[in-house]
């Protein structure tokens, strides 16, 4: 990131009242509902994307802010591709002012940019070598997700624990059960991962409440660390959670089911080094009519 980009991202993030938009960046006659950002789309997604969604495109970033400051969109795609900055720098500074749903669209060689950049903030991932009538589904499925992801957040306070900030189990059944229907009627991968802390209730009553209330929200964060922006990561119980990897194969469920045990492994709290977690997982996928909520349960079980 260059020096005088560096100096406008910190300029656009600092809290101030916003002026007159400047005359060139005008407010649009016509609603413009959908931003491209950086480099050109891939062969042949203009015009389809064209016929479902009024496109402006800018490869200019800081020119893209100040579009997303004073302009509504339905929808920001930053194509990878020439684009100027880095992308989850991109991504943070326009977090800063809207929650629109954000889509990244690039190649599987930029694999850390991507993971950096959903972290971030961004919302999902187009895959720019697939077919255009793929991609518009991908489309559609992503922006769903992502209304229900704002729904859900937007919601009572009580659809979020008090703990870790991870949805409630009434919450998460509001965001699974659409989910598992969307996945039966098309098709749409669907990978779930149950995760238990076993000996939680032996921390809490030998390190005390505050060590227990600390490791709960550690594990909250590695599992959140593990998944993307538009996964769903819920706490089920006082040691019970859910993580739902929406569009994920049963290798990246079981590879990411791997890496949380792992990771689990080796959390610790500065203050008692001493202290140890013990966790069991169990995962499972889509298939068929079984609810992979009732078999990952099941594999949760036969894990022990």
């Amino acid at each position: 990131m260059t020096d005088r980009w560096t100096r406008r991202l910190g300029e656009l993030l600092r809290p101030h009242r916003l002026p007159a938009p400047p005359s060139a960046v005008s407010p649009l006659r016509e609603r413009h509902p959908a931003l491209v950002i950086g480099g050109t789309l891939p062969r042949g997604w203009e015009e389809p994307l064209g016929a479902r969604w009024a496109l402006r495109a800018t490869a200019d970033p800081e020119e893209a802010l100040e579009l997303v400051r004073f302009e509504d969109y339905e929808l920001i795609l930053i194509v990878l591709e020439g684009l100027a900055v880095r992308p989850p720098d991109l991504v943070a500074a326009i977090r800063a002012y809207r929650s629109t749903p954000i889509l990244l669209v690039g190649e599987q060689t930029h694999r850390d940019l991507l993971a950096e950049a959903l972290r971030a903030g961004a919302d999902d991932y187009l895959p720019a070598g697939r077919p255009v009538p793929e991609i518009l589904l991908i489309l559609g499925h992503a922006l769903t997700r992502c209304s229900l992801l704002r729904e859900t957040a937007a919601s009572s306070p009580t659809q979020r624990d008090f703990l870790t900030g991870l949805l409630t189990a009434e919450a998460f059944q509001q965001v699974y059960r659409p989910a598992l229907t969307r996945s039966r009627a098309f098709g749409e991968r669907l990978g779930l991962i149950r995760v238990n802390l076993l000996n939680l209730e032996g921390i809490y009553a030998a390190y005390g409440a505050r060590a227990g209330d600390r490791l709960v929200q550690e594990a909250a964060r590695l599992f959140r660390a593990h998944v993307r922006g538009t996964d769903i990561v819920a706490r089920l119980g006082r040691d019970r959670f859910v993580l739902l990897l929406v569009g994920a194969p049963r290798e990246r469920t079981g590879q990411v089911a791997d890496q949380i045990l792992r990771a689990a492994a080796h959390l610790r709290l500065p203050e008692h080094p001493d202290l140890r977690v013990t966790v069991r997982v169990g995962w499972s996928v889509a298939e068929g009519e079984e609810d992979p909520l009732e078999v990952a349960e099941r594999a949760l079980q036969e894990a022990g």
